[in-house]
């Protein structure tokens, strides 16, 4: 453990909680909504080439939403009167709500994206602060 500007860091539910975004997203895009969701991006699963800074860089990404979502559920527990569980939850509803939600809204709004991608994606992300919060709660 380590802390870094007030934030006790453990390295453990940081680790499990990266690992558990990727096999989130890998199921979510994959077996669970893959099609859909090639669909509404209008691609092929042959269209899908990795090149080879992709998974880096996907772990650089889930590794800061690991470190990120680490600090707000510390500084929420502080001031929170909710219980683990539930701080849990109500702090990745608001993650989603209050992030998420506008900047993919926004995306609709201004690239034309399609409504049903936007509630894919969130649900997604939500789904992976959820998991990710109460992986990370077990060392908070």
């Amino acid at each position: 453990m380590m802390e870094v500007w007030g934030v006790e860091v453990h390295y453990a539910s940081i680790l499990l909680a990266t690992v558990a975004s990727m096999v989130i997203g890998m199921l979510w895009y994959g077996p669970v909504f893959g099609n859909i969701w090639l669909g509404l991006v209008g691609k092929k699963k042959e269209d899908m080439q990795m090149k080879p800074s992709d998974m880096p860089m996907a772990v650089v990404v889930a590794l800061l939403m690991a470190v990120g979502l680490n600090s707000v559920l510390q500084f929420s527990a502080k001031f929170s009167e909710l219980g683990e569980i539930t701080n849990v939850l109500a702090t990745a509803f608001m993650i989603s709500l209050t992030f998420v939600a506008p900047a993919g809204l926004n995306l609709v709004i201004w690239e034309g994206r399609k409504p049903k991608l936007f509630l894919l994606n969130l649900a997604y992300f939500f789904t992976n602060f959820l998991v990710m919060g109460l992986i990370i709660s077990i060392w908070v």
